[in-house]
């Protein structure tokens, strides 16, 4: 996965960050979440992939979120399976260049009420 200065200043992107819109951005870069740094999420702790975003927010930082990766049974989360229908497969490299559509969603499980969702065509869902 790609290891370059993009990773260096980061910021986790949040559905708030949309503001009740569809963004359509482009993947910069792939990578398993460092050893240390894993992802809390509704069935617990978990290992994940971060895909960062070439469009940069104003505060110049690198936008990123994370995906949890399949749980111990196989079963992928919401965002997993968008990511998954869109591009093919779990991420990686070749997704490098890729445009994913993301919009925020209303979320009893989110700490903040709200969660980002991957937009799917319909003839793909």
């Amino acid at each position: 996965m790609s290891e370059s200065n993009q990773w260096e200043n980061l910021r986790c992107l949040y559905a708030e960050d949309l503001k009740n819109k569809r963004v359509t951005i482009t993947v910069s870069g792939v990578r398993d979440t460092p050893k240390g740094a894993r992802l809390y999420c509704q069935s617990g702790e978990s290992e994940a992939w971060d895909i960062a975003f070439l469009e940069h927010g104003k505060d110049g930082k690198t936008p990123y979120i994370q995906l949890p990766k399949p749980n111990q049974y196989g079963k992928s989360c919401g965002l997993l399976r968008g990511y998954k229908a869109i591009m093919g497969g779990e991420p990686c490299e070749e997704h490098v260049g890729h445009k994913l559509t993301l919009y925020p969603v209303k979320s009893s499980k989110s700490a903040t009420g709200q969660a980002i969702r991957i937009a799917v065509p319909e003839q793909m869902a």
